[in-house]
C-alpha cells in the first residue's frame, strides 16, 4: 500500500516507495560550489518567507532565496544542474 511509482520524462522510475519520496524531500544535497553540507534555516524576522537553505561553510556563503515552506526551500536547494 505504500508503493508509488513516478516516471520522469525519459520513462525512468523517480521514486519507488513513499519512504523514498520522503527521504528525497528531507535530504539536502551538498553545496554545488564547495561540496560542504547544507542546513535549513528559519528566520524569525521574515514571517511570510522564513525558510532558506545555506551552505555550512562560512567562506562559501551559498544560500537560497527565502521560501514560505521548508519543502520549498529544500527543493530550491536540491534543484540544480548536476555536473
Amino acid at each position: 500500500h505504500d508503493i508509488h511509482l513516478s516516471r520522469d520524462s525519459g520513462g525512468g522510475v523517480m521514486f519507488e516507495t513513499l519512504a523514498d519520496m520522503l527521504t528525497n524531500a528531507l535530504t539536502l544535497k551538498k553545496c554545488p560550489f564547495c561540496g560542504s553540507d547544507a542546513m535549513l534555516h528559519q528566520s524569525k524576522k521574515h514571517k511570510k518567507f522564513p525558510y532558506y537553505v545555506k551552505c555550512t561553510d562560512i567562506a562559501c556563503g551559498c544560500k537560497t532565496e527565502r521560501w514560505n515552506t521548508m519543502l520549498g526551500a529544500k527543493g530550491a536547494w536540491n534543484r540544480r544542474a548536476d555536473g
